[in-house]
């Protein structure tokens, strides 16, 4: 784990219900969005239905960071990505990316499940866009949004975002 560790959590309203589209859209705002393959909007899950309140978990990376090392520190964290309960984050608080850029990955469905722990043991794709489990990502900074398949390594700076995975025999 990468020892300079800065989190912050945030309380929010999941509408999961809500298309891919809407969820993205309600997150952007008035941000600009850029996204270089418009079909990784619909890969998008919401992992059940209904509305819920979480709690979601920013992690600073401070250094330059691969794609595999990503995953792993999401996993030694104990966090899920949860594209929906980040871009619910973003709507609520359109200025929380003014002072954290954030980003939450996920895997694109091809015989996976986004949502369930053991899905992170997936290597990262550098495959095209058009292959089955590639890694995917929506990032929000100060003026615009960005949504893409996962292709190279992340530079410094970045506040990526999910749910703490729950233990299998905690209760509720």
């Amino acid at each position: 784990m990468i020892t300079t560790e800065t989190m912050v959590t945030r309380q929010a309203v999941v509408d999961r219900s809500r298309t891919p589209e809407n969820a993205l859209f309600a997150a952007i705002g008035g941000k600009r969005l850029l996204a270089s393959d418009r079909s990784v909007i619909y890969t998008i899950r919401s992992g059940s239905r209904g509305i819920e309140k979480v709690e979601v978990v920013f992690f600073l990376i401070d250094c330059p960071i691969s794609g595999e090392r990503l995953v792993q520190e999401y996993r030694e964290r104990r966090i899920q990505p949860d594209p929906y309960a980040v871009l619910a984050v973003n709507e609520t608080n359109p200025y929380f990316a003014d002072q954290h850029h954030n980003s939450v990955i996920w895997q694109a469905c091809g015989g996976q499940t986004p949502g369930r722990e053991e899905d992170l043991d997936q290597p990262m794709s550098r495959d095209t866009p058009e292959a089955e489990g590639r890694w995917c990502y929506a990032s929000f900074d100060f003026e615009s949004v960005i949504v893409c398949s996962a292709k190279g390594d992340w530079g410094p700076g970045w506040w990526f975002g999910g749910v703490r995975i729950k233990d299998a025999g905690a209760s509720p």
